[in-house]
């Protein structure tokens, strides 16, 4: 998940693996910019992710 959140290569998934719903994944994402690490911060302005305040 992390790696389609962030817009890494390969981060495709075979059968009869699936990746979560939209939400699900939007929900991640907000949970991983929550803990405000240093490496997660730097990946999330490299795609333009809204940081929570």
């Amino acid at each position: 998940m992390m790696m389609k959140v962030f817009k890494m290569p390969g981060w495709g998934i075979r059968g009869p693996y699936r990746m979560p719903a939209e939400e699900e994944l939007q929900k991640f994402t907000e949970g991983l910019l929550r803990l405000r690490l240093p490496e997660i911060d730097e990946l999330a302005r490299a795609v333009r992710l809204t940081m929570p305040a």
